[in-house]
């Protein structure tokens, strides 16, 4: 299990994130953390249960998800706020309750969106949205063949309970496909995928 969090803030007068790594300690408790990014990430020692290459797939995935998922207002923040992934030591904790914004006094606004991981998670988070992809491109009256409906049902079943599946099936079928149970199905992907980034520590 790796501890990870999302910082969100705005920028400051130099164009940098206004909450800054020296900031966390006010607020947290934690031996060693590490600020992930395209171009440190091969400098991070890591510290972590998870391995590095798991750690890159993590990075892509979060590029876009935060915004994606809605794991926090961005009509709050400016349009060029920063949004950070960092990793934590597994000692890492904080004091506040769950529902409240542990960094509001020394930056508002400001974010702190924790969730832990085991590798497992990162490739389920992998494949949810290798899923909405897929699901994305059915609204389109596209037929699916045969080899590639099997071939997503194996892939998926990895993370889709029977119900689920039987769901996709559907949806792979263009006779059997509906618009509004695609909606339906895609928001129950993302609330699947949301569920990970919000596990708190």
């Amino acid at each position: 299990m790796a501890k990870f969090a999302f910082l969100v803030s705005n920028t400051d007068a130099t164009g940098l994130s206004s909450l800054r790594q020296e900031m966390l300690r006010l607020k947290l408790n934690f031996n060693q953390a590490y600020e992930l990014n395209l171009d440190s990430i091969d400098r991070f020692e890591n510290f972590t249960d998870i391995s590095l290459s798991k750690i890159k797939e993590l990075m892509k995935l979060s590029l876009a998800a935060p915004f994606r998922l809605e794991l926090y207002n961005s009509n709050k923040f400016s349009s060029d706020h920063y949004c950070q992934l960092y990793a934590f030591s597994d000692d890492a904790s904080y004091n506040s309750p769950r529902d409240e914004n542990v960094f509001e006094s020394i930056v508002s606004p400001s974010q702190f969106i924790p969730f832990k991981l085991i590798a497992s998670d990162i490739s389920a988070l992998k494949l949810l949205g290798a899923l909405d992809d897929v699901l994305s491109k059915l609204y389109q009256v596209v037929s699916v063949s045969d080899k590639s409906k099997q071939s997503y049902l194996e892939k998926f079943s990895k993370i889709l309970s029977p119900t689920q599946l039987a769901k996709l099936e559907g949806q792979l079928d263009y006779k059997t496909r509906n618009s509004n149970e695609l909606d339906s199905f895609r928001k129950e992907i993302k609330l699947m995928e949301k569920s990970i980034y919000s596990s708190g520590w």
